[in-house]
């Protein structure tokens, strides 16, 4: 009973931290709420020695088959950690790891015991050692991040030889909307590849809607209005994320999806100070995402094995669960 009065009693202490702390998108209460639907939500914190918030991590914990899980939540690409920043405060660079161990290691020993764990961290999360100390795994992957958005021409600059000769050719082809109905990106997307249910994903759509942090962008047809690709944006207030991007089968091979980035990047970067295109580790995201001329950012994805029988799963699947 003191444990699961403790767990609601963090819920509650960290929902009203971020209503005046500027933390990232997927961390956010009202996110989790929206997504969170197969399971539920907590987090672990840590406090300073004034009993002050300094650290965060969330976490989405579900069952299956007499087991616990901690996993990433749907269309969430990254879950935190939210370390309180203290360069102001502390001056020498070994003071600063040994702020940022202690406020890990409290996360990492303030998460429930389960049967598996898998996270994926924000690429500004650089120090995964803590837990490494307590058994955990990691395994790096890869996004791509745009930069000085003050400069749109040294953007287009950086962009592949071809890509700008398919934005260019795109232009006679096809007309850029923005609009307020997220049907299309669903219905455009692969449903193969979009293991989401179309209510979870309209639940998240209406929360970003009503506190303004979704764009969504459709390239259409220029002479038929027919929707050919879609692109579904959100952000933060230092962040825009290019969460969903889909092209219609038969059009896979028009040049309107580096249009509709090129759009949105414009349009994006007179509101925050980078773009995360939320890149895959698949070889053909990665190359659409290196030919924007992006930063390559590595990112952490963190996980542990609790229970011998997956574990053994694990190495007949090679998979790096254990």
């Amino acid at each position: 009973m003191p444990l699961f009065r403790h767990m609601m009693d963090n819920k509650r202490k960290y929902t009203q931290f971020c209503q005046s702390a500027r933390l990232p998108l997927h961390m956010q209460p009202w996110w989790l709420d929206a997504v969170c639907t197969g399971g539920s939500w907590d987090v672990s914190l840590a406090f300073d020695a004034e009993g002050r918030i300094c650290g965060a991590l969330p976490y989405y914990l579900t069952r299956a088959f007499g087991l616990q899980f901690i996993k990433m939540p749907p269309l969430t690409d990254y879950i935190g950690p939210w370390i309180q920043p203290a360069e102001n405060r502390i001056a020498k660079q070994e003071r600063l790891y040994a702020y940022e161990k202690q406020v890990i290691t409290d996360l990492v020993e303030g998460l429930p015991n389960v049967h598996f764990f898998n996270q994926q961290y924000y690429s500004s999360f650089t120090n995964w050692l803590p837990f490494y100390w307590k058994g955990y795994r990691q395994t790096t992957y890869y996004t791509y991040i745009i930069d000085n958005l003050t400069n749109l021409d040294a953007i287009y600059e950086g962009f592949k030889n071809t890509v700008r000769t398919d934005i260019k050719k795109a232009e006679n082809q096809v007309n850029i909307v923005t609009g307020d109905n997220p049907g299309p990106i669903y219905q455009l997307h692969p449903q193969r590849d979009f293991a989401v249910s179309r209510e979870v994903f309209n639940r998240l759509d209406q929360a970003l809607a009503q506190r303004n942090q979704r764009r969504i962008f459709l390239a259409q047809d220029y002479h038929t209005g027919e929707d050919i690709a879609g692109l579904y944006v959100t952000w933060d207030h230092h962040t825009a994320y290019f969460m969903l991007a889909a092209i219609k089968e038969t059009r896979r091979q028009s040049a309107a999806l580096h249009l509709l980035y090129w759009e949105a990047i414009r349009q994006m970067a007179g509101l925050v100070q980078q773009i995360d295109l939320c890149g895959s580790i698949l070889p053909g995201p990665e190359r659409f995402s290196r030919s924007l001329g992006a930063r390559q950012a590595p990112h952490f994805r963190v996980y542990k094995t609790g229970n011998n029988f997956l574990k053994i799963i694990s190495l007949l699947l090679k998979k790096g669960y254990d």
